[in-house]
């Protein structure tokens, strides 16, 4: 899976915390000084959905761990102001048991494979809701991508 520094939004997010909502950084989708590449340099203009599906891809980095019964749902999130006041959901995950022993969340898991559809807002970000008890490890790499390896 390739990924571009400029529309990470969870770079090994640190998710090993207390049971409570964390959220990544906030990728601004209609300034052109933020989300410029080679392939889009004059931003890629507040719908990135318009065209060819882009995919928004949630990977788990480091394997997370609980000494309780710790679970994590993962969302995506869109709003048309930067403090997202009024948040629309665009995916949310299944809700995943977030211990060693249940094994769901080994590094390398998929946790977020989801094509972000036309009509999405001017900011995009990516809620963590670890849930239960605390974890004690875990880490996840978030972000836009034309695609994500599918053989393993």
């Amino acid at each position: 899976m390739l990924l571009d520094k400029l529309t990470l939004l969870s770079d090994d997010q640190d998710l090993s915390q207390i049971a409570g909502t964390y959220y990544s950084d906030i990728l601004p989708l209609n300034t052109a000084a933020i989300t410029t590449s080679a392939d889009a340099p004059s931003g890629v203009g507040g719908d990135p959905a318009y065209g060819n599906p882009v995919l928004v891809v949630g990977q788990v980095t480091e394997g997370f761990d609980s000494a309780g019964a710790a679970t994590l749902v993962v969302s995506v999130e869109t709003d048309t102001v930067e403090n997202f006041a009024s948040a629309t959901t665009l995916y949310t995950s299944a809700t995943y048991d977030a211990t060693d022993a249940g094994a769901e969340l080994k590094a390398g898991t998929i946790v977020i494979p989801h094509f972000l559809l036309y009509g999405v807002e001017n900011y995009l970000r990516i809620k963590y809701v670890v849930g239960t008890a605390t974890t004690t490890a875990g880490a996840i790499t978030a972000g836009l991508t034309m695609g994500h390896q599918t053989n393993k």
